[in-house]
């Protein structure tokens, strides 16, 4: 099993019991995760996904008895077992297969052709699966890698919202006002987007806004819907945040000093109330898979505060009042997430529990009445109440929604709608089940 902080594969005994660390990852091959993890028959080698910044991700067998793992391949997407001595994976926009000795640890032959079209998302899952009787079942058809945007309400019902953008990368943000929708395009060498675009909700109009090749983590608005604010990278590495105006006038670049190496870019998770402040996400180096939250300032030459330092914080918001954040931590142990809320900007006050765990991507409606998070595939609702005291009631599952790898959700302000961009899953296919699937296969 593993996670994307993880720090690598981990295993538990079927019945339960500790859990041990298998792979750890590679802080000088730049490793960022180890993903997807899955058993070869033999049930002591498995897979897995190594995603690295600035180079491409490949596939490693590795064994429960230790040893250095062996790259197989280079690839984006997992690889599935199918039993007795084949692998499924992507090429292309294909599902191939290929055989495997479980001798040497090596492949045979050449790909051979399954099914064009195979759905996948962009955290490298692919739709597929095959049985040790020899069925597979997978998703694919017409547009199957295609990134939709879609509109839900509460119960998850998708609403009819025409001309919402297609091919959005990740990182939708609506505007206060529910005017405009944020979202992010392009892909650079580090497999970040690099284009950041506004779609007018009642125009249907898209404007881009920003490009920058050193890539553009999720966007977050001001208070008033005038600015989004972004974190990206110059040449040299050194971090910024860039406050681009909505209107599409200059944009203006808030230097923090701060040099994580490539791929490491802030990401912005709130402004203050009264415009003066920035709340970010900061990645603390290669192998290490954790984040920090930072302060600083939207002008003068402040230096960056840590709010809350060697946090693994996997999304954060500020209440409408700026009293209050919201963050998701995972525990170092663990690795599984939990939401808290916690005084602002005062770091030091006791936090409060908002969730169960596995938890992530607090966000606040507009009256701060109501906290919104995803737990363990669901979209979930909290009320909360700031007078005479920080409390929260009991959380409520509104719909299940299981975002996966580059799938970004946000809330409209009244808390009626949900925004979910950036997943290929959201493409309409069937699901195919195919018996004696091999001898149908093409090279």
């Amino acid at each position: 099993m593993s996670t994307a902080t993880s720090g690598g594969v981990r295993r538990v005994l079927a019945s339960g019991g500790a859990v041990d660390q298998v792979t750890t990852l590679d802080a000088s091959a730049k490793e960022i995760s180890h993903l997807w993890p899955e058993f070869l028959p033999d049930g002591r080698h498995f897979l897995y996904l190594a995603t690295r910044a600035g180079v491409s991700s490949a596939i490693y067998v590795a064994s429960l008895d230790g040893g250095t793992p062996k790259r197989l391949m280079e690839s984006d997407y997992m690889v599935r077992v199918a039993p007795p001595d084949r692998f499924l994976f992507v090429r292309d926009d294909a599902l191939v297969a290929q055989r495997f000795d479980l001798e040497r640890l090596q492949l045979m032959g050449e790909p051979e052709l399954v099914v064009n079209g195979i759905l996948r998302t962009t955290g490298g899952r692919v739709a597929a699966s095959a049985s040790r009787t020899g069925v597979l079942v997978y998703g694919a058809g017409p547009g199957g890698s295609a990134l939709s945007t879609i509109m839900l309400d509460r119960s998850g019902r998708v609403l009819p919202v025409p001309s919402l953008p297609q091919n959005v990368a990740s990182g939708v943000r609506l505007s206060p006002d529910g005017r405009h929708l944020a979202f992010l395009r392009g892909n650079n060498q580090l497999r970040m987007p690099t284009e950041l675009w506004l779609f007018d909700m009642e125009r249907h109009v898209e404007t881009r806004l920003a490009t920058a090749a050193g890539g553009i983590t999720t966007p977050q608005f001001s208070r008033d819907g005038s600015q989004l604010y972004f974190g990206t990278q110059g040449e040299n590495g050194a971090s910024s945040i860039v406050s681009q105006p909505v209107s599409g006038a200059a944009a203006t670049a808030i230097e923090l000093g701060l040099n994580d190496g490539a791929g490491r870019q802030p990401t912005v998770v709130a402004a203050s109330l009264d415009h003066r402040q920035l709340v970010f996400s900061r990645f603390r180096g290669y192998g290490m898979g954790s984040q920090g939250l930072w302060t600083v300032p939207t002008a003068g030459a402040a230096k960056p505060v840590e709010y809350l330092p060697n946090a693994p914080v996997l999304g954060a918001d500020l209440s409408p009042d700026g009293r209050w954040l919201a963050y998701a931590m995972a525990s170092s142990s663990t690795d599984i997430a939990q939401v808290f809320i916690q005084p602002f900007p005062d770091s030091g006050g006791a936090k409060l529990a908002a969730s169960g765990l596995d938890a992530r991507s607090p966000r606040w409606r507009r009256d701060g009445r109501e906290l919104f998070f995803w737990q363990q595939g669901r979209i979930m609702s909290v009320p909360v109440a700031s007078t005479p005291r920080l409390s929260v009631g009991q959380a409520t599952a509104l719909f299940d929604y299981p975002p996966d790898g580059g799938v970004s959700v946000d809330v409209s302000s009244d808390g009626q709608r949900f925004v979910v961009g950036g997943s290929r899953f959201t493409t309409t296919a069937a699901l195919t089940v195919a018996v004696n699937w091999t001898a149908g296969l093409k090279k």
